[in-house]
């Protein structure tokens, strides 16, 4: 059988990228029910905790990817991301079965190991990158959105699991599950990954003209995007179980359905940007958005929340099937910068969404987490119009400076 899988590199990757995704998808989406309702602690603490493992992350995957700039292994890198993140996820095993275990030691925990893991996704990206790069019949576009669409894969799965196990069994049986997952990562990617030559991969990048500023408003898109998906997603658990007194199992359920449904309209985004530009299919993206956050405010049955995630669904589908991509076009000569960026922007976007809700919980209700996602969309849309304003006036004075930036959308 591994001899089998060995003859298709595509399918590896693809396989790794599920992989990977699971290990998250496993653990993060119950740690604010496993903070907030499990131990007992303010809602205030959940946005406290994701703040200060965010802002490791991102310092632990600058500080990785720089050791990559200067010749390390992506394999290796990998290998230290999820490791790190497995490892903590099995101390969270152990701290959900004490009475009252402290705040710090999940902080801590949080902070020096499980933020190891905002590596783990770029850097799996990276390999196959590099990978698709030196084939002659990869068409790299295709095959970025189908390792996207792979990760999206372990959502379906993943959060279902998890809540399930947590709430029939435990939530240090549901952490453990996440931390073996990680084990058979490692174990799968040395075992099984063709050989990648990484040594051209940064020369081809080198250009270092600094990003105009309708680049960065781009990158204002892409986080308040995220930050609006997260204020939903977080605060959905506390807000379904605690508030309208649905069963534990159903946030599981309903991020499985979302997942299900977002994978076909990512895949199918590709095309559709083919025929209209990015920046039109963001302004779709975001009047189904807002056309979601309003319907889950006022959904109060069980099916409405369902009937609604296909449009999440629509939303979420077209907005991560085409950010990365979008950002790359406006950068073409600095594509390992975008691509870092890109990731960065999201893990932003999850830190900004989760301690927003967390504040407007400590203030409000977990519900008004949606107005709060609504707000998020809005403020897009916004940066999206100055992007395109920008943009212009920038692409007009683009043949007087030569620059070598590709402005398309």
């Amino acid at each position: 059988m591994f001899s089998r899988l060995q003859q298709q590199p595509v399918a590896l990757f693809y396989i790794l990228s599920s992989l990977t995704g699971l290990v998250g998808a496993l653990a993060h989406p119950l740690m604010s029910l496993f903070i907030v309702d499990k131990l007992n602690m303010a809602p205030a603490l959940f946005a406290f905790y994701t703040i200060a493992v965010t802002l490791a992350g991102l310092a632990s995957s600058q500080w990785l990817a720089n050791k990559s700039d200067r010749g390390g292994s992506n394999l290796n890198i990998y290998s230290l991301s999820v490791l790190g993140m497995s490892a903590g996820f099995v101390v969270f095993a152990f701290l959900a079965g004490l009475n009252s275990p402290s705040f710090l030691y999940i902080l801590a925990t949080g902070v020096f190991a499980v933020a190891l893991g905002n590596a783990a996704i770029p850097q799996m990206l990276t390999l196959a990158r590099a990978w698709s790069s030196e084939q002659q019949n990869i068409d790299i576009t295709q095959f970025n959105t189908r390792m996207r669409a792979a990760i999206s894969i372990a959502w379906i799965a993943g959060p279902a699991i998890a809540f399930f196990v947590a709430a029939q069994l435990s939530f240090s049986l549901a952490f453990l599950l996440a931390g073996l997952c990680g084990l058979a990562c490692v174990s799968y990617a040395r075992r099984l990954l063709p050989a990648v030559n990484q040594a051209t991969s940064s020369a081809k990048h080198g250009d270092k003209h600094a990003a105009p500023r309708s680049f960065w408003l781009l990158v204002a898109v892409v986080t308040l995007g995220a930050s609006a998906n997260v204020l939903y997603a977080s605060a959905m658990p506390l807000y379904t179980i605690q508030e309208l007194g649905f069963s534990a199992a159903l946030p599981g359920l309903l991020m499985a359905s979302d997942a299900l449904l977002e994978i076909p309209v990512m895949l199918i985004s590709a095309r559709l940007a083919k025929q209209w530009s990015k920046a039109a299919i963001f302004y779709f993206a975001f009047v189904f958005a807002i056309l979601f956050y309003i319907g889950i405010y006022h959904a109060q049955s069980v099916w409405q929340f369902f009937v609604l995630q296909a449009v999440n669904a629509i939303y979420y589908g077209l907005f991560a099937g085409l950010a990365l991509t979008f950002l790359q076009e406006q950068l073409p000569t600095r594509i390992a910068f975008t691509s870092t960026l890109c990731s960065n922007a999201i893990k932003m976007g999850t830190m900004f969404g989760s301690s927003a809700m967390g504040l407007i919980a400590q203030f409000a209700s977990f519900r008004h987490a949606n107005l709060g996602a609504i707000v998020c969309i809005a403020f897009a849309a916004v940066c999206l119009f100055l992007h395109q304003h920008f943009k212009k006036q920038e692409s007009k004075a683009l043949p007087a400076n030569n620059s070598g930036l590709c402005f398309k959308s």
